[in-house]
């Protein structure tokens, strides 16, 4: 049974979450502030974190810098108001991993938790792999271990569950250029829900980003596919 930590100041948010998330066969535990929600997280270690993302004192953005200090796998999905754009985007870029309206639909909160934790099993499988934990692209370099990008100058981006899927097929034959098809049918074995070729070229996208000057390697060319060169022998051209 997968643990879900609920942080929200609003005890009917608490409450409505957790009779919903119960009947789904989760097992729940909540704090009404983000000082408590730390330490609840510490002390239970949950599976899933949903956090409110506007509080009073410690706003949930601080919570997850935090949390983050302690886990950089652990889901985090922010819960939102309206209005709140620009704290989601910066939420994003800190370390979480989806937001939702506290207005959505039961189904769809249950949805995105659910894909969470089908992510996450990707990542605890990379982790406790024991083989090619280390991948060089260029000058970055890719631990699967704690999925994390190392950059030449030092600095590190978080890796997702699917990105290191999407990375780890392509680095088994560097020499080939993998259809979409090709590399969504990769995903369908760790994934129900694979997504389609708009999905795959933002994942792709975001990692030529995180890869820093090293994104030149993952190559596209137009009506075949992607491949990860081991040099900047090609040009790249855009599909």
């Amino acid at each position: 049974m997968a643990t879900i930590l609920i942080v929200d100041d609003e005890r009917i948010v608490r409450e409505i979450l957790k009779e919903s998330l119960s009947r789904a066969g989760y097992e729940t535990f909540s704090a009404k502030s983000g000082k408590e929600g730390i330490g609840v997280f510490n002390s239970k270690r949950p599976d899933l974190v949903l956090l409110d993302l506007m509080m009073p004192g410690i706003d949930g953005l601080e919570v997850l810098k935090e949390i983050r200090k302690i886990d950089k796998l652990v889901p985090i999905i922010f819960l939102t108001g309206s209005g709140s754009t620009e704290a989601e985007i910066k939420g994003m870029e800190l370390g979480a991993d989806d937001y939702i309206s506290k207005t959505a639909k039961e189904s769809q909160i249950h949805a995105r938790i659910k894909r969470a934790l089908e992510r996450q099993k990707v990542s605890n499988s990379l982790s406790s792999s024991k083989n090619e934990s280390i991948l060089d692209i260029g000058s970055a370099k890719i631990d699967f271990s704690n999925l994390s990008i190392v950059l030449e100058e030092g600095a590190v981006e978080r890796l997702t569950g699917v990105e290191a899927v999407i990375l780890r097929f392509l680095a088994s034959n560097r020499e080939k250029f993998f259809s979409t098809q090709e590399i969504l049918a990769s995903l369908h074995s760790e994934y129900r829900n694979t997504g389609d070729v708009s999905s795959l070229r933002s994942q792709i996208s975001r990692l030529k980003s995180k890869l820093g000057p090293s994104g030149k390697l993952l190559l596209c060319a137009r009506n075949i596919g992607y491949r990860l060169s081991r040099s900047q022998e090609h040009l790249e051209t855009e599909i």
